[in-house]
């Protein structure tokens, strides 16, 4: 299974965010799962995960 990782935001404290939201897109060619930090209302994309589905 191919997959790519992008990390935007490195050394994260478990302080700064108030909570975090998970997403995920599960497509017939392509799954993409990213989890962000939320803080005063606004998500800060933390990482994703690509990965390319194979038939």
């Amino acid at each position: 299974m191919k997959y790519v990782v992008k990390s935007f935001k490195k050394n994260i404290q478990k302080t700064k965010f108030s909570s975090y939201v998970m997403g995920v897109d599960i497509g017939s060619t392509n799954t993409k799962f990213g989890v962000a930090g939320v803080n005063n209302n606004r998500p800060t994309l933390i990482f994703s995960l690509n990965f390319k589905n194979e038939v």
